[in-house]
């Protein structure tokens, strides 16, 4: 498997996103708010119906300590 830099990118919302592969090579784009909280947050039981927003509103600022779970998405 060949090495590659992962390098985040502005998707039209605003928010700060990478792109994989699958296991089947396709590829997958995955917010770096998403895999942030689900790393370095608790993650509530509900987390599936929950948004991850950032507490500064800055989308480009996805410090752990900026974000928080919430049941309202960011605009």
């Amino acid at each position: 498997m060949k090495e590659k830099i992962i390098k985040p990118f502005k998707l039209a919302n605003g928010q700060m996103a990478i792109e994989v592969e699958d296991e089947n090579g396709n590829p997958l784009i995955l917010e770096l708010r998403y895999l942030i909280a689900k790393m370095c947050l608790a993650t509530p039981p509900n987390h599936e119906e929950l948004f991850v927003i950032h507490k500064d509103g800055n989308k480009e600022n996805n410090s752990p300590e900026n974000l928080r779970w919430s049941d309202v998405d960011e605009k």
